[in-house]
C-alpha cells in the first residue's frame, strides 16, 4: 500500500477518519493525502475564498502531521461534486484507499438520498474505509461478511493481506437464505419438514463457506466461522456487537453498486446501521488458476448466536 487519501470535510466525524488514516499510513510506511471539496453551489468570490482559507489550514495540520511522524503528506483542495471530486482524485493520485468519516445522520434525508460515501463507493476506484469509531493503532478484531456464492466474496476476503490488517483476529460471518421457506409454512407443510429444510439449506451454505476458505487462504488463522439464517444487515450487526469487531468488511459489485449480501439497500442499511469501522471493498478481475487443491484443513463452525 503505497498511498492513502483522507476525504475531509473539516467535521469532527472527518478528524476522526483523518486520525485513522494517519495512523494506517504510520503502520503501511504510506503516502498521505488529504482532500478537501468546496462547494461549487456559492458565489465565485466565496469559493475563492474558502479555498484560499481551507489550504492555510490544511497545510499547516499536514506540516504537523508530516514533522511529528514522518510522514509524506500533501493537500489538495479542489471545487465541484464531492463523490466526483474524491473519485476523480483518487484516479489521479493512484490511492489505494480511501479513508471516510461517517455521515451526519438525518432520518428524512436519508429515507431520499444517497450519501457521498455511498456515491464514492458505486465508483469501484478504490478501497473506502467508513470511520466510525475513535482511531485505533492496530486493528484487533475483523468480521469479514461473506457471501460465498458472490463474485465480490473473493475481493472482500483478499483485503486481509492488506498490511494495516497484518495482526487481526478475523471472524468470517455467511447469513444465507433459505428461499423456499415461506412458501412451504403457506402450503401448510409440517413445521418438522421445514426445520429439515432449513437445516439441509444451512449444510451447504456452510460447505460452500468453507470450501471458499479453504481455496481463498487456506492457512489462514480464522477466529470464528459463523453461519446463520437471514438478511445481511442484521447479522453484521448482531455479529459485529456481540463479538465487540472494530472492522467489518465487506464486497461491493463495481458496475451494479451494492448487491445481494450487498444489493443496494442492504449495503445503505449496513454503512447506516453498523456501528464498527466498515471497509468496503469493490470487485476486481481475479483469477483463482494454480491453487492448491489439497483437502481443506479442519474448520471448526460456531453456532450462532
Amino acid at each position: 500500500m503505497h498511498t492513502l487519501m483522507a476525504a475531509t470535510d473539516l467535521s469532527s466525524r472527518s478528524g476522526k477518519a483523518l486520525h485513522q488514516a494517519m495512523l494506517i499510513a504510520l503502520q503501511c510506511e504510506a503516502r498521505l493525502v488529504i482532500l478537501h471539496v468546496v462547494d461549487e453551489r456559492q458565489p465565485t468570490d466565496l469559493v475563492d475564498r474558502r479555498i484560499s482559507e481551507v489550504k492555510t489550514f490544511l497545510n499547516a495540520s499536514a506540516a504537523d502531521i508530516g514533522r511529528l511522524n514522518g510522514l509524506e503528506v500533501d493537500v489538495i483542495v479542489r471545487c465541484g461534486i464531492p463523490h466526483l471530486v474524491i473519485a476523480e482524485t483518487a484516479r489521479e493520485q493512484a490511492v489505494d484507499l480511501i479513508v471516510m468519516g461517517a455521515h451526519q445522520k438525518d432520518a428524512l434525508r436519508d429515507l431520499f438520498s444517497n450519501t457521498t460515501i455511498e456515491r464514492v463507493l458505486r465508483g469501484g476506484v478504490a478501497p473506502v474505509l467508513l470511520v466510525n469509531e475513535d482511531p485505533v493503532p492496530l486493528y484487533r478484531r475483523v468480521l469479514f461478511a461473506i457471501d460465498a456464492a458472490n463474485p465480490s466474496a473473493r475481493t472482500a476476503y483478499a483485503a486481509r493481506n492488506l498490511p494495516f490488517l497484518e495482526a487481526a483476529d478475523i471472524s468470517v460471518l455467511h447469513a444465507f437464505w433459505a428461499p423456499g421457506k415461506g412458501k412451504l409454512r403457506q402450503a401448510g407443510v409440517n413445521p418438522a419438514r421445514i426445520a429439515q429444510y432449513v437445516e439441509e439449506t444451512a449444510l451447504e451454505a456452510a460447505t460452500d463457506l468453507v470450501s471458499f476458505l479453504h481455496q481463498e487462504g487456506r492457512h489462514d488463522p480464522v477466529e470464528k466461522i459463523v453461519f446463520t439464517e437471514g438478511e445481511p444487515v442484521s447479522a453484521i450487526r448482531e455479529a459485529t456487537a456481540r463479538w465487540r469487531s472494530q472492522l467489518a468488511v465487506i464486497g461491493i459489485q463495481r458496475r451494479t453498486g451494492l448487491r445481494r449480501l450487498l444489493c443496494p439497500s442492504s449495503a445503505k442499511q449496513i454503512l447506516r446501521q453498523v456501528s464498527c469501522d466498515i471497509l468496503a471493498v469493490p470487485l476486481k478481475d481475479s483469477s483463482s488458476a494454480g491453487r492448491d487443491p489439497a483437502a481443506p484443513d479442519r474448520l471448526r463452525v460456531w453456532p450462532y448466536p
